[in-house]
């Protein structure tokens, strides 16, 4: 819904595909069923994790940083709760992309200060799980 209705041509950036930050393990991680929904669900999906490299699952591109993951998205989803997802700097993120929908699945970015960025956080397309 907040990319319009439909993710069909659309770049969603994901940061962190572990099941949880500190580790390299993604069996079973919620982060990978989300990504394989977006995929399913028509998107394009590029994503970065500290500790993974490689990960083989088509219409997903890994890559080595959040600003090479972020760069043309039409939206950001953080679905790892890693530190240095706090640090990033929102308004490079946000100037990145060509988009401004940001959903934190992990609530660990200040949203006062996306939003001074121009960050639009679509708290009804999470609850509606309609994302």
């Amino acid at each position: 819904n907040a990319l319009g209705g439909s993710l069909s041509g659309k770049t969603i950036s994901v940061l962190g595909l572990t099941f949880k930050a500190g580790t390299d393990d993604t069996r079973d991680s919620p982060a990978i069923a989300v990504v394989k929904l977006l995929i399913t669900r028509g998107g394009n999906v590029v994503a970065f994790d500290p500790l993974v490299e490689n990960y083989a699952l088509a219409g997903l591109t890994l890559v080595t940083s959040p600003i090479a993951a972020v760069t043309g998205s039409d939206a950001l989803v953080v679905l790892t709760e890693w530190p240095i997802f706090k640090e990033l700097d929102s308004k490079e993120i946000l100037a990145a992309m060509t988009g401004d929908v940001v959903v934190d699945t992990r609530n660990i970015l200040d949203v006062g200060t996306w939003q001074k960025a121009g960050a639009v956080f679509p708290i009804d397309a999470v609850a509606s799980k309609n994302f």
